[in-house]
């Protein structure tokens, strides 16, 4: 998505030719989620108690940003003074989930089968034709499989979902949350 959207391989585009570093962060082990967490929490002076980083651990799966976002959050709650319990995590968690269906909806517009695809593969990963069968039986008609394919191509570049051995599966967990709760 990054080099289409800015023409880095164009040469038209006025960023072709210039240098880049692209840096990827791949999910953290939670192992790493927790040193992050706890390394994050200390650097801000904010002392937490372990279930805290255990429940982002679980509920975030690694995935940095919403790893960021969640101690960012908690940690601006421990500094107003608010106690940090079950239905404070449960609606920072709300929050990031939220901030997933805004994005979703905006996704939504640019194809009616995104929204489709995604809740398909929410209830577990799947083979091509067993996301087609899933999504057409939810549209009520036929979808063509080029339209099908373009789809999951596309959600793939945006990385939304990943293939795995010929399987298609969310890269986030909130996505899976997200969409569930959209029509």
């Amino acid at each position: 998505m990054l080099y289409s959207t800015l023409g880095l391989n164009d040469a038209r585009s006025p960023l072709y030719g210039r240098y880049r570093k692209v840096i990827q962060l791949e999910r953290f082990s939670p192992d790493l989620a927790r040193d992050f967490l706890v390394e994050g929490f200390k650097q801000e002076g904010v002392v937490v108690e372990g279930w805290v980083v255990e429940r982002a651990v679980d509920v975030f799966d690694g995935v940095v940003g919403w790893l960021a976002f969640y101690g960012s959050e908690v940690a601006d709650r421990v500094r107003r003074g608010e106690e940090i319990s079950e239905s404070v995590l449960d609606a920072v968690v709300d929050e990031a989930v939220e901030t997933v269906r805004q994005e979703l909806l905006k996704l939504k517009s640019l194809s009616r089968l995104y929204i489709p695809v995604l809740k398909s593969l929410s209830t577990g990963d799947k083979t091509w034709s067993q996301v087609r069968s899933s999504v057409e039986q939810g549209l009520g008609r036929t979808v063509a499989k080029a339209q099908l394919s373009r789809a999951l191509r596309n959600l793939e570049n945006l990385s939304y979902i990943q293939r795995v051995d010929g399987r298609y599966v969310l890269l986030d967990r909130l996505t899976g949350v997200a969409v569930r709760g959209m029509r």
